[in-house]
């Protein structure tokens, strides 16, 4: 599905994007835009199961208040993955914390890497930052996680900060 809209403030198209995180929409992408009379404006392209297209389509056209949308028929092409939880151990110092992590890569006869579940990257920043009183950049603890771990069933993830 598809839609644009050019009334919301930036505060609102923020509460739509945490708002369309609802059954059945499987991605949402909000994209800004420059309309025709020169608004700014933004395109909401959501990939969603057909059965929800009522559900979506409602809210679209009464909580968002647009005036229609586009309904885009495409082939997805969908790619296997493998999810492995792994333990992780985060080391600072003498203290170390423990906790889990969702790996993540595709399944194909290609060896590929592993990424790890941005929400649980998430959670683990939170974790660092309680247990040991500092912040690390989400993009750095990335780095560490994803180049620490090994695919071996059962190893945890090593990480020193």
């Amino acid at each position: 599905m598809l839609t644009q809209v050019d009334h919301l403030s930036g505060e609102e198209i923020g509460w739509a994007m945490a708002a369309l995180d609802m059954k059945g929409i499987h991605n949402r992408n909000i994209i800004p835009t420059l309309t025709k009379k020169g608004r700014v404006g933004f395109i909401i392209l959501l990939e969603i199961d057909p059965a929800e297209e009522e559900k979506v389509g409602s809210f679209l056209l009464e909580t968002l208040n647009t005036y229609g949308y586009h309904k885009i028929m495409t082939t997805h092409v969908h790619c296997e993955t493998i999810i492995r939880e792994v333990p992780v151990i985060i080391e600072h110092g003498e203290e170390f914390v423990q906790t889990k992590a969702r790996m993540k890569r595709r399944k194909d006869k290609v060896s590929r890497p592993y990424f790890v579940e941005s929400d649980d990257l998430f959670a683990i920043e939170q974790i660092i930052s309680e247990k040991f009183g500092f912040l690390i950049s989400l993009k750095r603890l990335r780095q560490l996680m994803e180049h620490s771990f090994e695919i071996k069933e059962g190893e945890p993830i090593r990480i020193r900060i």
